[in-house]
């Protein structure tokens, strides 16, 4: 816990808040759910994020294992339509729940297929926390499980395979 006090400009007037929550309509709805809010690691840049952090437009959650033939297709899917989207239109994030999968195992995965989106191990209480929220489809691989949130925060869940055209239409692309 820090003593210093709160951020103030020249003036001694406090600084504002940097982008609350209420300001993303999207992370303010995400600000409750326990699985957006696990810190997650990126497999290939080491880079620390949270799926919440990343809410504001269009974001795709996938759970699935190197394993899975299924979510190794649709991840060619996904990578096929983000090549077809202007950069940053949307949001794509890969988490392996199988728990034998190292991030080393991950980031090997993503680099010899040269998929897209941010991987990473999505850890014991992250595998739970979407299974309490969606079932245990969430984490169930092979049924290729798919989380949408949308700009506005609005989540769905769905499980099975989604063409490259609908996952442009998705993203608003």
């Amino acid at each position: 816990e820090s003593n210093d006090p709160a951020p103030s400009d020249a003036a001694g007037v406090p600084a504002e808040p940097s982008a609350s929550p209420s300001a993303n309509p999207a992370a303010a709805a995400l600000a409750s759910k326990p699985w957006a809010n696990v810190p997650l690691t990126d497999v290939e840049t080491g880079e620390t994020f949270t799926i919440a952090g990343l809410a504001g437009k269009p974001l795709f959650i996938e759970t699935m294992a190197i394993w899975c033939s299924n979510c190794r297709a649709q991840q060619g899917r996904f990578t096929e339509a983000f090549a077809q989207m202007a950069p940053g239109t949307a949001e794509y994030v890969v988490l392996t729940v199988d728990p034998s999968e190292t991030a080393e195992d991950l980031a090997r995965y993503k680099s010899e297929r040269g998929f897209t989106g941010r991987y990473a191990v999505a850890g014991k209480e992250l595998a739970r926390a979407l299974e309490a929220e969606f079932g245990p489809n969430a984490i169930n691989p092979p049924s290729v499980p798919v989380i949408f949130v949308s700009p506005t925060g609005e989540v769905e869940f769905s499980t099975g395979q989604e063409s490259v055209e609908q996952i442009v239409e998705k993203a608003g692309a």
